[in-house]
């Protein structure tokens, strides 16, 4: 097998519970509100004085703050363009569906980490559980990686003592064929 250099390895662990997807949506609104606030003020006192109007560069501000705060909420969201991010966004969304974490006064103590990364075109998963209880769900893991991922797990290697690696691929087409009909 060829010595292949790991670019990176990105870490995914549950800090805090995952927001429901419309907070990404609310995001980008503060800035709106802002610019809704200082034309509605605007116009409220032309109506008033005749003669009053914002400098341009308050909106401009608050078009910047918008455009960042969408593009920032777009980033974080599942939707995001980033690869990464979608990926790091299943992986949290595993941990905290599984419960794959100590939780202390409604204040996230420990949590299942997750380390991955590609080599060529597999997708490397090392599965740390903390010495959690849930270091006996790691065989469902397998199942779980498949199907939120739409991958197919092609090895697990739980011979490490702190850790289980999970290796998926999509080359494999290990897919049910529902071109066929059933016979009576």
């Amino acid at each position: 097998m060829k010595n292949f250099k790991i670019n990176k390895k990105y870490k995914v662990k549950l800090r805090y519970k995952q927001p429901p997807i419309y907070i990404y949506f609310l995001i980008p609104m503060i800035g709106l509100v802002f610019l809704l606030f200082c034309f509605t003020l605007e116009k409220a006192v032309l109506m008033l004085n005749g003669n009053f109007s914002f400098p341009t560069h308050i909106y401009i501000v608050g078009t910047l703050i918008t455009i960042i705060l969408t593009l920032f909420s777009i980033y974080k969201s599942p939707i995001s363009f980033s690869k990464i991010q979608r990926l790091k966004f299943k992986m949290k969304k595993i941990i905290e569906e599984n419960k794959f974490y100590y939780e202390n006064e409604k204040r996230i103590v420990s949590s299942m980490l997750i380390k991955f990364y590609w080599l060529e075109n597999d997708l490397f998963l090392e599965v740390y559980p903390q010495g959690g209880k849930y270091s006996l769900k790691m065989d469902d893991l397998t199942l779980m990686f498949q199907t939120s991922l739409n991958l197919t797990v092609i090895s697990v290697q739980n011979d490490y003592p702190n850790h289980t690696k999970y290796i998926l691929s999509d080359s494999l087409n290990n897919f049910i064929d529902s071109t066929n009909e059933w016979e009576l």
